[in-house]
């Protein structure tokens, strides 16, 4: 007897979906009564048991469990996967358990980036291999990604399948997706030897596969973002556009981040401005982000235009429209239709 654990991808993540059985039994005769599933050793409920030709697809209960493939170490502050270790027992039986991995997940190339003078870098790349010039997307993690295993920045949340689909279906592009390394203290993108060591990744992969080097773009989120801002700051003459949310700018050399001190906030710096004012950029924050402050956002944007960008964009979610997490605002801006449709029209 075999089981496939089946996963899918969600705004906030990746997650266990149902797992598909195949018995020696016919399906019509499955009793659920006989099955016993328990995942890292504690009993799972099944919500819904459906029959699809000769395998019965059993559904976890979302209400009861929860299902996402990590979870969040709150010392740490950082998300971490799951052991996926699954026990299956059908009339006494233990099936060969096997879980699956999405799909896409195989089209991004496992590498990492060791620069002579900076740190080492892992990242995810996904090209499809043509030889046209075509655009770069970067897209930057938070610090709760930050660490050894470079899958986590693509299954925290549903940013970079989302990037991917349009890359598939709309316009072929490469997509870079950079980890921090471990660190116990947060702001890892902040700190200086890491930024220089993105920064020379990014050079390194437009120098070698063929970027259209008037479409680059990069997208980050909270810690992320900073990193977006600092690439846009540090690199004006690289990038098209960038999309930084629910994040601030840093400053030069940031102090040390206190948790306790949240919402985080740094006022626009004149002389950042003014190497940014050209660079088109959309800008996502809530109102009520308890990590970031929403007004260190809307006031990098008001100074934006006030020097004269003519593209610099800002969407506010109000108090209580981002829930459970108002520091989540990637989820519904990744879901805005008019996003990557917008990035992708920018050109240097």
């Amino acid at each position: 007897m075999k089981a496939v654990i089946i996963k899918k991808m969600t705004d906030s993540g990746e997650r266990l979906s149902y797992f598909c059985l195949k018995t020696e039994e016919a399906p019509g005769k499955f009793d659920v009564n006989e099955l016993a599933v328990t995942g890292d050793g504690d009993a799972l409920a099944i919500s819904k048991v459906e029959v699809v030709d000769d395998h019965v697809h059993l559904y976890f209960n979302e209400e009861k469990h929860d299902l996402h493939t990590f979870r969040f170490n709150v010392e740490k502050f950082l998300n971490e996967f799951c052991p996926m270790d699954f026990e299956i027992v059908y009339r006494g039986v233990k099936a060969d358990v096997e879980v699956q991995d999405l799909p896409w997940v195989a089209d991004f190339a496992d590498e990492t980036f060791t620069p002579e003078e900076s740190e080492a870098l892992k990242y995810r790349l996904y090209d499809s291999g043509s030889k046209e010039k075509r655009p770069l997307v970067i897209f930057i993690h938070g610090t709760g990604e930050r660490g050894v295993d470079n899958l986590l920045p693509m299954m925290a949340n549903d940013c970079v399948p989302t990037i991917y689909e349009y890359a598939k279906e709309v316009e072929d592009a490469l997509i870079l997706v950079p980890q921090a390394p471990w660190d116990l203290q947060i702001g890892a993108w902040s700190f200086p030897q890491i930024r220089v060591s993105l920064e020379n990744l990014v050079k390194e992969i437009i120098a070698e596969y063929p970027v259209d080097q008037k479409r680059v773009y990069v997208s980050g989120l909270s810690n992320g973002a900073s990193a977006t801002w600092n690439l846009l700051k540090y690199m004006p003459e690289y990038f098209a556009a960038g999309v930084p949310i629910c994040g601030y700018m840093p400053a030069e050399n940031p102090l040390p981040r206190d948790l306790s001190k949240a919402p985080f906030y740094g006022a626009p710096v004149a002389e950042d401005v003014a190497k940014i004012k050209d660079i088109p950029v959309w800008v996502f924050h809530a109102e009520d982000d308890p990590l970031v402050a929403a007004k260190a956002a809307k006031e990098l944007v008001d100074a934006l235009q006030e020097a004269g960008n003519p593209d610099a964009r800002y969407t506010e979610y109000p108090a209580g429209e981002v829930t459970p997490n108002p520091h989540a605002s990637w989820e519904p801006a990744y879901n805005d239709g008019e996003l990557l449709p917008w990035l992708f029209s920018k050109r240097k």
